[in-house]
């Protein structure tokens, strides 16, 4: 594939095939036509070598490569336009680290991730180099997320009575919040008491 000509009848089907494979069907795409062009226009995106070896590797690059690509598309395209740039190019820069030029990440943000993990697979050495790469960039984004959503608290160390336990268990439980949350409560309330403030209505 030395140009952006039309695809072979081969080639389309193909196309299609490795489309079912990703899941990228009707719900993501306003139809099979439109994926199937977004998938030739990712592959030609890679230049002639890759894209020539990406057509001949067919179902088997496709089933390599929508585990995470499903993971990505979920995880990282949000509804904020701003903040899924940002997340893609947190990934680009993960996965592509001492290995290639990672794509430049478009408007689309779905084309991008699928066009990043095909060239990934394409450059890594071996399926292992890329399941690892995976594996790495998928721990890394869950650690990010806690580290983001822990953003403002500090972690604490004491000890409590068991029976204390017991009764925070109970208190979380019936106010379906979690420990850590219950005890911010808690103690924001009494703050506020000592302070002679009206806690707030939660």
């Amino acid at each position: 594939m030395k140009s952006d000509s039309l695809l072979t009848l081969d080639q389309t089907e193909l196309l299609n095939m490795s489309l079912d494979n990703l899941n990228i069907k009707v719900s993501t795409f306003a139809d099979h036509k439109s994926g199937c062009q977004i998938l030739k226009k990712a592959l030609l995106q890679l230049g002639p070598e890759l894209a020539d070896e990406a057509i001949l590797q067919g179902e088997e690059l496709f089933n390599r490569i929508h585990v995470p690509f499903n993971f990505f598309a979920k995880e990282l395209v949000s509804e904020s336009i701003d903040q899924t740039n940002n997340n893609i190019s947190w990934l680009l820069r993960r996965l592509f680290s001492g290995i290639a030029t990672p794509p430049e990440a478009i408007n689309d943000s779905k084309y991008t991730l699928l066009l990043s993990i095909i060239k990934l697979y394409c450059n890594s050495k071996s399926l292992e180099d890329f399941e690892l790469r995976f594996r790495k960039a998928k721990a890394a984004w869950s650690t990010k997320k806690n580290r983001d959503a822990n953003n403002g608290k500090k972690a604490c160390n004491f000890q409590l009575a068991e029976d204390l336990v017991d009764c925070l268990d109970e208190l979380a439980k019936s106010n379906r919040r979690k420990k850590n949350e219950m005890l911010e409560i808690l103690i924001e309330d009494a703050w506020l008491e000592m302070k002679g403030k009206k806690p707030a209505r939660r």
